[in-house]
């Protein structure tokens, strides 16, 4: 199977399931740039993580976000939650060329922190698939936030798991 570009994916993906599934012929870019809009205007936070990231920050701890997706959509979407005060920085996937899990991806971050130490750091994510892949993939640990606690996938292991935001902090002490 071939890939698809961004943009092919960006124009064609509302127009093909429209006619597929209801026969519609609709014009699928604008509705991608509707969507696009309305996404980027979510705010769903995880209860207790201002609290999490203020005690973090004030601790002295340097802390960046680490995302796939489309830079305008997720620095909104940060700036909403008014959590964008307590990080360094951002690094979008759109933005670097590269998407978590690809070791080029956290390689690209890498090389912008002037301070990085390997050692040092940590990853915390939702997400086996990306987050964590992508901290063993970039040769750093990893915290699993996991509140459901759903199982581990054998084949993707965190270097810790937490279920509440606030036991990170007896991890990085």
């Amino acid at each position: 199977m071939g890939e698809i570009s961004r943009q092919e994916l960006m124009t064609n993906r509302f127009t093909t399931f429209f006619k597929k599934e209801f026969d519609l012929n609709i014009d699928g870019l604008s509705l991608n740039r509707e969507y696009l809009e309305f996404l980027s205007t979510g705010t769903d936070t995880i209860p207790g993580a201002k609290d999490l990231l203020s005690t973090l920050k004030k601790s002295g701890h340097k802390l960046y976000v680490v995302t796939n997706g489309i830079d305008f959509v997720q620095e909104r979407r940060l700036r909403n939650t008014g959590f964008n005060s307590f990080f360094d920085d951002i690094f979008i996937s759109q933005k670097i060329g590269y998407q978590k899990p690809d070791a080029r991806f956290f390689k690209n971050v890498f090389n912008e922190l002037s301070e990085f130490n390997p050692d040092d750091t940590l990853i915390v994510g939702d997400s086996l698939t990306s987050d964590i892949q992508g901290g063993h993939n970039a040769n750093i640990d990893s915290i699993w936030y996991n509140p459901k606690l759903s199982p581990i996938d054998k084949k993707i292991t965190p270097t810790y798991q937490v279920n509440n935001l606030q036991d990170i902090l007896q991890i990085v002490g």
